[in-house]
């Protein structure tokens, strides 16, 4: 058998009454274990077989072990020496049950191979995505107000770390895969006390809660700090001062940051690497940029938010020089999100006026009355009002530099017009982008990416009006 898995829960589920489910379906296949295969996989509604069995229970096709709990398991006996005894299995329990609930003059599935095996389902396989369950802070709140506080009840082994540390994605000599466990436990729970869901759907819905709807959740104290100073042996960049508290505010479980153990990350990654993280050093597991899971990975994607991207969109992500003094501080001081970018006023030559008229370009629209001013106030506003942008942006002239992309900036000082790097005309010796490019990629990628602000030509410039020959 085989699931795919991907996506995540998008908001509260307690609101979700009126929420219509994306319909899923399982694919059984052999393929993972002999290929290649004759026959394409089977479309298998779990949902309606149980619906259609809820009188016989999971049992009715799942097996049971010593204690007498379900084991989520399927077939009841798997004979995976070979690709046909493999393949009878499946047939003794699939077509078995139909034929015997047809024996008996009920309602029942298919019995013969096109029927189950489909070619249509190869593609539809292919593009099915089961989401992974997911368990954030409010679950398991949820969970540890029901066992009233007894965290041995899910951590049975007295370690408060995600299952996964224990249970892999492959039964080990004396555990069982993750998958298996989860099964298990929770939906064995879930019948026993006839609390939450144990269908398929009721798990895997795909919906998740907001970070804002879990602000008031209470996280899980395992002894984290609520600061600590990040730093290992033998590294040469100074000790970067990391408050738990405040990120943990922005994670939807300990796993959006943490793996399967809630380890420090230097106790895998080392300056090195090594093979228990996975050959991945310090300095790549805090600074790769397409990861969620490390510091700039998850920057990146709040910069990507629409009141961030209007600028960031524009420049190069990943590390940049100029962001490693604001982590790597040495030690904690004074909080790096309290500074403030000034206000227009402060920043702003005395003669320019607030509205810029731009008439380089006029031809066939009048010039362009650019309110310079409000767009710096208003930038000044999203910046201020992060409490990311508020370390990040300690230099005053952070807002101009969004436009002025290369100039060198001070606070009262002209800076060079767009005019003077790039040209009026298009000029194929030169790689840069020509003056009308440049303006319509910076304001119409602006207005865009943040989601605001007029994108239509007669919006900026209005048309000059055309005049007969000898009027």
């Amino acid at each position: 058998v085989f699931l795919l898995f991907g996506g995540k829960r998008s908001i509260c589920l307690e609101k979700n009454e009126g929420v219509k489910l994306t319909k899923r379906l399982i694919f059984l296949s052999i393929s993972d274990f002999f290929e290649p295969l004759e026959r394409p996989p089977v479309q298998f509604n779990h949902d309606k077989h149980v619906e259609a069995l809820k009188q016989k229970g999971c049992s009715a096709c799942h097996p049971k072990d010593q204690q007498g709990n379900v084991v989520y398991i399927y077939p009841r006996v798997r004979n995976e020496k070979t690709k046909k005894s493999l393949m009878n299995s499946y047939h003794h329990d699939c077509i078995g049950c139909h034929s015997k609930l047809a024996n008996e003059g009920k309602k029942t599935g298919p019995v013969t191979c096109g029927e189950c095996h489909a070619w249509e389902n190869t593609q539809k396989a292919e593009k099915v995505v089961w989401p992974d369950a997911g368990f954030d802070y409010y679950l398991h709140n949820l969970h540890a107000d029901a066992a009233g506080g007894d965290c041995g009840i899910c951590h049975h082994t007295g370690d408060m770390t995600s299952c996964r540390n224990c249970h892999g994605k492959k039964d080990g000599d004396e555990t069982l895969s993750f998958r298996k466990a989860a099964h298990i436990s929770c939906i064995q729970c879930h019948l026993e006390y006839e609390a939450g869901p144990s269908s398929c759907k009721g798990c895997h819905s795909g919906l998740k809660r907001t970070i804002a709807e879990l602000a008031d959740i209470p996280h899980p104290d395992v002894g984290q700090p609520e600061k600590v100073l990040l730093t290992i042996k033998d590294a040469r960049m100074n000790k970067v001062p990391f408050n738990h508290k405040s990120h943990e505010g922005c994670t939807s479980s300990c796993r959006d940051c943490h793996h399967e153990s809630l380890e420090s990350c230097k106790n895998c990654h080392t300056l090195r690497g090594d093979s228990k993280g996975d050959w991945i050093t310090l300095a790549n597991a805090y600074h790769e940029k397409s990861s969620d899971r490390s510091c700039i990975g998850c920057h990146e994607t709040k910069k990507s938010e629409a009141l961030c991207a209007g600028c960031h969109s524009f420049r190069p992500g990943g590390m940049v020089e100029e962001a490693c003094i604001v982590c790597h501080r040495g030690s904690f001081g004074e909080a790096c999100d309290v500074s403030r970018l000034e206000a227009p006023d402060e920043l702003l030559p005395e003669d320019m006026g607030k509205v810029i008229e731009i008439s380089i370009l006029e031809k066939e629209y009048l010039a362009v009355k650019f309110p310079h001013y409000l767009h710096i106030k208003k930038l000044t506003e999203v910046s201020n009002e992060n409490k990311l942008s508020r370390c990040f942006h300690y230099n005053s002239m952070t807002v101009c530099m969004g436009c002025h992309h290369l100039s060198p900036m001070k606070p009262k000082a002209p800076v060079p017009s767009c005019s003077e790097c790039h040209s009026v005309r298009k000029d194929s010796k030169n790689k840069g982008l020509s003056l009308l490019g440049a303006y319509h990629r910076q304001c119409l990628g602006c207005h865009k990416e943040m989601k605001t602000g007029p994108t239509g030509c007669n919006e900026c410039h209005a048309q000059k009006v055309k005049t007969e020959a000898g009027e």
